[in-house]
This record gives structure tokens, sequence and C-alpha cells, in this order.
């Protein structure tokens, strides 16, 4: 967060806020004073547009306002014009609406389930929390379920509820009347836990349960209405449900991700409150988690049920002003290896190593069992210097056999081994059997039962070879045994042995044919017996766009030469009209072939040909051209002459722009740039001047460029605003002069168009320098590094080579 730019944390500070507040029925309690420093970073055009998200109307939040006992104007500041006169600026009203709707949970129907703290320090350390989970391995059990929720966790505010459920204040309790008497109440619980029924008066019901109103209403309902008795003869009847159900605020503290207060529906349990929090921290507990009631202890709980085996029924339904606190963890182990679930799991008193696999789902079927290592920290008052910690090896299948137990420290790391990936009592069948692998080693187990086992051997195998390949344990060779196959009795079989057959496919070369030219898929395909060019060509994916429907090119290696010289030779072979033709070029338009051309189906193919489909006479490829830059219409061109130019370009493309610097045109071909004048270009087209373009190339327009850039040996890299009459010594003084290091013989100009001059020196003085021009590269390279005359060498050199010389004059004599 520390990172993230100003107006990106305000964003995100907002956004958390809100949808904080949109949470079902869960909105945290947040003090004033730490409102107001949200809304700090907060516009009121935020506040409106969170408020627009949550997808109530003006009159829907007026009226949740107003049942809820809140003046209802608080929210009209939001649904003013923004760009009003004193509505840019927030102030305190502005926190206590967002006390209000986080208070209070307006925003009920939100459908959002994100809920951030409201503070940045807290959505750091959320953020934080969430990262460092994502590194760690393995993670504390349980975590995850309260990190990474799909959906909003909340009970279900309507629909029927228990016969134990209790009412109290803020319930909406339905009450339908049938029989003499016909009538439909929705009556609400007030606040001193009364309900106030038509014609009856006032009931309390403050504490009572859903079971215990229906007696109470007999009995009131029946002092009224003389048809309402219990008993098959009564002549009037009633139901009674509940309808909106009221929310209650709880506390939850300790070590949780956002402790405070929050509303959850009455009939939400303890998982809902805790879900409401985020959950345990890594440093909370799972295990003993305590619910007060009016000071009082509830009881204390343990979540592993729920998280290990999906059990509910012991955790207690919360109610209004209940504080859960979770404590501080206590032991820990570590899980891993070989395990269903390896993770940090947590203790209770008399939990042991059974125990702990049990959290951890079970061994897997992997799992080696008879050694279980402990790495386990030496309790304090048993340590001796150098000795912290110590390992234990642990025979889990002799706890499991004795149903004992084994007792875990705190800090111990379980760790559970694989079994070997080594395999025994095999042998191998490799080569010509229908299915190859491992075979198991039975006893007296021969070469023709393994390989019966494997299937039997294929159509194509050479019978008098089959390789028995032995190992020698003790060394690690082998010996190669080669057993007929089908002779009995057969060879008896070891462990470890390979069985390697031999099919008469594999051991031949596969016959091949290569297709080339313009073909879609060229490549190498193999060679059917009866398979001519025409069928390749087929295999090939047919022709390509150019590619000559009439006639293809067998190339065959020459078995013996002659002549000494010949390696191969070319035969042309003719196509049928079976051959599909790509592109606008007709079949009926091209030459017939001669009539001396054989048809390819009469040319049987050899292995090792080659075929190739040659382009059609006179067939040109789409030559492409892009134009970038300050052009009417850039884009990519096609040459619709083979010796079109770059001022015919420039005319399709709509000619320049008024920003186009035509000093800087440049012609790039190959990746390397062409130097062309394009004002001559223009003016004389068609000459020298004009050049020819080819495929690829790209002609590029830029915009004028008022500065003269110098790099190199100079005091300091500079851009040089150009004016008239700039020189080479202006625009070098203005970058600070020279170093003692740059070679003033070597300087060059690059000017915009690509074109390269350099300046010429006799005797150490500037004869010619090129002139400077808008959006030239001034360059100053470095002096070459010149080294010592070597006297002696040069010496010896010259008095070797008189030598010679002396020795031919004497020896021409």
């Amino acid at each position: 967060m520390r990172r993230f730019p100003r107006a990106l944390t305000a964003v995100l500070l907002g956004t958390a806020v809100f949808l904080a507040a949109a949470a079902a029925g869960q909105a945290q309690v947040v003090p004033p004073e730490r409102a107001e420093e949200a809304l700090r970073n907060l516009s009121r055009e935020e506040i409106q547009r969170r408020i627009r998200a949550s997808g109530l109307s003006e009159a829907q939040i007026r009226d949740r306002l107003r049942q809820a006992g809140y003046d209802p104007g608080l929210a009209d500041r939001y649904f003013e014009d923004p760009g009003a006169e004193g509505l840019a600026e927030t102030s305190p009203q502005d926190a206590e609406f967002l006390q209000v709707l986080r208070t209070l949970g307006v925003l009920l129907e939100s459908s959002d389930s994100l809920r951030l703290a409201v503070d940045t320090v807290a959505i750091r350390d959320s953020l934080d929390a969430v990262r460092q989970d994502e590194e760690e391995e393995p993670r504390v059990f349980g975590i995850d379920v309260f990190r990474r929720q799909t959906s909003q966790f909340s009970s279900d505010p309507v629909g029927p509820v228990g016969p134990d459920y209790p009412m109290g204040p803020g319930d909406e309790v339905i009450l339908v009347l049938t029989g003499d008497v016909e009538a439909a109440y929705r009556l609400g619980v007030t606040r001193d836990g009364v309900l106030v029924v038509p014609d009856v008066g006032q009931i309390a019901v403050n504490g009572l349960t859903l079971g215990q109103l229906e007696d109470v209403l007999y009995n009131r309902l029946g002092q009224v209405y003389s048809g309402i008795r219990r008993g098959p003869d009564a002549t009037a009847r009633f139901d009674v449900s509940l309808g909106r159900l009221r929310t209650n605020q709880v506390y939850v503290v300790g070590d949780v991700v956002q402790p405070g207060a929050y509303r959850i529906s009455s009939v939400g349990t303890l998982l809902e409150g805790l879900y409401a929090a985020g959950g345990p921290t890594e440093n909370g507990s799972f295990r003993n988690i305590s619910v007060r009631r009016n000071g009082v202890l509830v009881g204390t709980y343990d979540l592993y049920d729920y998280l290990t085996a999906g059990r509910t029924e012991a955790l207690p339904r919360l109610q209004n002003g209940d504080v859960v606190f979770v404590p501080a963890v206590g032991s820990q182990v570590t899980v891993a290896g070989e395990v269903r679930r390896e993770a940090i799991y947590e203790l209770l008193d008399g939990d042991g190593l059974p125990e702990v696999v049990a959290y951890a789902g079970g061994l897997l079927p992997t799992a080696r069992t008879d050694v279980v290592r402990i790495d386990r920290i030496i309790p304090r008052a048993e340590r001796v210097q150098g000795r912290d910690r110590l390992i234990l090896d642990v025979d889990y299948d002799a706890i499991a056999e004795a149903r004992d137990t084994f007792s875990v420290r705190p800090g111990d790391g379980i760790e559970v081994f694989p079994v070997l990936d080594a395999r025994r009592g095999w042998v191998d069948v490799k080569g010509a059997v229908y299915r190859p692998g491992l075979y198991e080693l039975r006893d007296a187990s021969t070469v023709a039962d393994v390989i019966d086992r494997a299937g039997g051997a294929l159509p194509d195998v050479v019978e008098p070879v089959v390789h028995v390949s032995s190992l020698n344990v003790l060394d690690g060779t082998r010996t190669l045994a080669r057993v007929p196959l089908g002779v009995t009795p057969s060879v008896p079989l070891r462990e470890f042995d390979e069985i390697t057959l031999f099919g008469r496919d594999s051991l031949l070369a596969p016959d091949s044919v290569g297709v080339f030219g313009l073909v879609q898929k060229p490549g190498r395909y193999p060679l059917s017996a009866g398979a001519s060019a025409e069928d390749m060509i087929l295999l090939a994916g047919g022709l390509s766009f150019g590619g000559d429907p009439r006639r293809a090119e067998i190339t065959r290696l020459v078995a013996t030469a002659t002549d000494g010289v010949s390696v191969s030779t070319s035969i042309e072979v003719g196509l049928s009209d079976e051959v599909p033709v790509p592109g606008p070029t007709p079949r009926d338009s091209l030459p017939d072939l001669p009539a001396t051309v054989p048809m390819s189906v009469d040319v049987p193919l050899q292995p090792e040909d080659e075929i190739y489909v040659r382009q059609i006479p006179q067939y040109r490829r789409p030559r492409r051209v892009e134009v970038a830059g300050e052009v009417i219409t850039p884009g990519t061109y096609v040459l619709e002459r083979m010796d079109e130019r770059v001022s015919s370009l420039i005319e399709r493309s709509g000619g320049l722009t008024g920003r186009a610097f035509n000093q800087g045109f440049r012609l790039i071909r190959d990746g390397i740039t062409v130097g062309v004048d394009l004002n001559q270009a223009l003016e004389s087209p068609g000459t020298p001047a004009d050049p020819v373009l080819i495929d690829g190339d790209r002609l590029v327009v830029p915009i004028y460029d008022a500065t003269v850039l110098v790099t190199g040996a100079v005091a300091f890299e500079t851009r040089v605003v150009y004016r008239s009459g700039l020189g080479l010594d202006d625009v070098l003084s203005e970058a600070g002069g020279v170093t003692a290091e740059a070679d003033k013989g070597r300087i060059s100009v690059e000017y915009a168009n690509g074109s390269r001059r350099t300046v010429r020196r006799i005797l150490g003085i500037n004869v010619s320098e090129p002139d400077i021009r808008p959006g030239s590269s001034v360059f100053v390279p470095e002096a070459r590094e010149r080294g010592s005359f070597d006297f002696s060498g040069a010496l010896s050199q010259i008095l070797a080579v008189a030598s010679t010389l002396a020795t031919l004059i004497i020896a021409t004599r």
C-alpha cells in the first residue's frame, strides 16, 4: 500500500468503506473519528457513486432511515447535483451518514460480499496477511475457511424457524385467523418486547420461544374468539409464524482479523459472528472460543468438529449483546508429507499422534507407516548446551494396532514419508508385443509365459531373436542372452530381467517421400505402395497460391552413377484436373503440357523421392509496402506495378499532411535506412532520385523536428534548438565542447532521412564540415587507442625479408 499512488489509495479506501457497509447485515461499528479519517480521501462524488452501486433508490434509503429512527434528510445531500455550490467538500455530516449506514445495515440488500477495514492501516494489514498466507506452507488449519468464502456467510433473514426461537424486539410476527374469524396481521415486537394484537391487546413476548408464544395465543385469543381452542371441535384456528427477523448486535474480539461489533441475524450462530469478523488470525485459537452473555460464560467451543466433520449442533445461537472472544492459540504442531491435509494443527489436552493424524484427514495410501518422523524442540528445562532439538522415529503401525497413543508436544514437526517408488518382483517386456510394460515375476515364470501375458508377439516379430537382459545385483551390470521364441522348455526368468522382442517394421527405415515447393504443408510423408506424386501432393494439403496445377517435378537419387558425376535425376510429371487450384488463375488459362510429359499416375514413386511443385510462370505474389507518418491515409499498400516508385505510393496515400517534414523522410528496407531526398523524388518522378519499391519496404514521413541531437565524446549530451545558420562548431559549443578523448577527424552527422556525412581534415584542420539541418544527430567518437611502436619487432621482420630476398637472388644466378 505504501507504494500505491495517493489517488489509487483513496479509491481503494472508499471502496473498502462502502462495500463493508453493504455486507449483508454484518456492518461493523466504526468510531466516528475513524469514519471521518477515512472520508478525508473520499469525495462526495465517490460516496454518491457507491450509493448508486448499492441498487437502492433515494426513496428506499429514506424509508430505511425512517424505520430505523433516523432523520431521513441525512440522505438528501447525496442525491443533489454534485456540482452545486458547497457540495464539493466532505464534512462531519458525511461521517455521520456513513456511520448510520454501517451501524444499522441500511444497505442490507447489497449482494457484495467484500468486507475490508475502514482505515489504511487495517487494509494494509489485511493485504499483508493474505500475501503471507499465500507464501507460507503449510498454513494454519481452518484459516482458509474464513479467508476465501465465495459468498457472504449469513443466516437467511426470512423463512421458517424452529419452535425454540426466542422472540425479541425487532421481530415481525405473522398471525393468520381462519374459520369463524378471517383475518391476517403483520405485527412487530416493540422495543419493550410487547406484541400488540388487534381486539386482544398487549402480549409480552420478550424471551418467549415461538412454541411458547403459540401456547400464550391459545389462551389470549380464546378469551376473545370462542371458536379458538385446542381439539377437533374448534371452529376457528390460528397460525403464527415469523416474517422479518430482527438483527442482533454482537461483539467479536480477541485474535480475529477484524475485531469489533457486528449486526447479525437473530438466528445466527457462533459461526456467523466469526465469519463477520474474518475468522481467527494466524495467532488465534480455533479450539477454545468462548461466548459470554450478560457477563456470564455461556460455554467454550471447539471449531474442529465443524472443520473436520461439519458438525454445528453444539455451536450456540448468538443473542443481542453476546461477546465472542477468540484467545491466542495454544499448543500447535505441524503435519507434512503423506497426509490428506498438510497444515498446522492446534492441540487440546490429551491429543496424541493418532488424533493429530485424524485431524490431518488420515494417511494417504502412499504413506510409509513404520517410520513417522517427529522433529521435536526439547523442553526448556531439559536442554543442554548445543542440544535444543532432536529427531524421533515412531512406528505408527504399532501405535495403531495397540490402540495406544503417542504424546506430541508443542512445536513438534510431524512428517510422514512416502513409500519407495522402486518396485520389486517384476520383469520388463519391450518391443514387438501388444502390451509392453512391467509384469509380475511368478514362480517358475518363463519367457513364453510373460510374453503371453503381454498379449503375445506382433505379427511382424523377428521370431528367432529374443533378447533377455539379466541384472547382476552385486555390481549392477547386465548380461544379455539370445533366446529363440517359442522354444520349449523356455528359459526361466529372474527378477529385473528385461525381455526385448524385435519387429521387422521397427528395424527398417520407413519409406518416405518429400513434398516441397508451393504446397500447403511441405515436408516428408510415409510412402504407401501405389501412391503417385499427385497423391502425395494431396497429403501435403494441396497447392498453395501460385502453385502450378499442371505439373510437378520428381527428383530421384541415381542408384549407380555411370559417369561418376550424376547424383540425381529429375522427372517432370503431369497432374490431373482433380487437384484443386487456389487463387485467381484458372487452369484453362494455362498452356497445355507437351504430350511427351507422362501423368503422375504412370510414374511409380520410390523411397526417398522428392516432389517439387513449381510456381506458375509470370505469377507474382502481392508485394506490400507500409506507409506511416504524416500522410493523409497511412497504412499498408499493395504495389500495382513491378516498377512502382516512392512518388507513386505517396500520391496513392493521399499526399503529405501540413505537418510533414520532407527532409526527414525515410525509406526502410530490410531494417536499414536508405537515404532518399523526398523533395527530389516528388519533383522528378521516375528518375534515379525516385527509387523503385520492393516487397516489405516501409516509408516513414515524420513530423518536423526543430532540434539537433549531440552525443558521444562531448561534455554533456544534449539537444540543440535548430536555427538558421547553425554550424557544427555552434552545436558542439552548446554541448559543452568535445572531451580530451574525442576524435575530431571522425565527427559525423546523421540527417533525419538516414543519410550521413563526416568531417574532412587535413593536417588537423577541417577542410569541410557537414551542414546542420533540423532533426540531425551529431556524433563525436572517441579516438582509437594507439599502441607504442615496437622497433625491435619491426627490425626483425625487415631483416627476415631481406634475408629471403638475398637467398632468392643467389639461387637465380
